[in-house]
């Protein structure tokens, strides 16, 4: 039992780690360095903050797959698979939390790519397409899952003419991962950047809304703190699987 106690209480100190040290960057990018498998995502995406509901989303498009260390020119996906993510942060840029039953859409007139999910981030097959890698092609059908996982921490940082926010995953799931094209450890990390912006994003009582944010996803060996956040977690977010449903 007191084993059990220490367990859970080192458990807790780390979600509240998670909860107040998102302040500042996790450092995902500056510990990139090239990784690969990477997937680049494009400059078409929006990043959006609604501060009465403390939604914070991410909806972009995934633009190029990398397998191969440089100079290997990468795999294109460009409109093939649509990008999202979506977390509670409040009005100081402190992460929340995950959702639950919410819907992405890259295609909001139409609802045709509408997908209802668990997951806070989840990259969506939109329409059919063919990877090849090594000289073996792997077959992507329209509706498939490419990847998806929760998020354990968030980050951000505002260096005067731009916002930047990162991002670590817990265990990332779907097609990608069962092809072997995407490993599960060490864990998937990601960073976004923005077009130039006025330092509104947080305490505003208006809809932030932001075009052109791109940026990079790729396994990452994370600093030490990083590593403890990513091992304190995982366990509880594996307590509850959580199913795709598609609307």
């Amino acid at each position: 039992m007191r084993k059990l106690l220490m367990v859970m209480a080192v458990i807790m100190a780390v979600v509240m780690v998670a909860g107040v040290a998102s302040a500042k960057l996790l450092g995902i990018e500056a510990n990139y360095e090239g990784n690969r498998p990477d997937i680049e995502y494009d400059s078409g995406g929006v990043v959006k903050y609604e501060p009465g509901s403390d939604l914070f989303t991410i909806i972009a498009w995934d633009k190029c797959y990398y397998y191969e260390p440089e100079p290997s020119p990468g795999a294109s996906i460009s409109n093939n698979v649509g990008f999202g993510i979506a977390i509670y942060v409040d009005e100081n840029g402190d992460f929340l939390g995950g959702v639950s039953n919410y819907t992405y859409s890259w295609d909001p007139d139409t609802k045709d790519d509408d997908i209802t999910t668990d997951y806070d981030m989840i990259e969506y097959v939109l329409n059919d397409f063919t990877l090849t890698v090594d000289g073996e092609d792997y077959k992507f059908q329209a509706g498939d899952i490419f990847l998806a996982a929760d998020i354990l921490a968030f980050g951000w940082e505002y260096d005067g003419t731009k916002y930047k926010f990162d991002f670590l995953f817990d265990t990332v799931t779907g097609k990608l991962v069962d092809y072997g094209l995407w490993p599960t450890f060490p864990l998937t990390g990601a960073y976004v950047h923005t077009d130039p912006t006025d330092n509104v994003l947080w305490g505003t009582t208006e809809t932030f809304q932001e075009g052109l944010a791109k940026g990079d996803k790729m396994p990452t060996p994370e600093p030490a703190t990083l590593l403890l956040l990513g091992t304190g977690l995982i366990g509880i977010a594996q307590l509850g699987r959580k199913k795709l449903r598609k609307k």
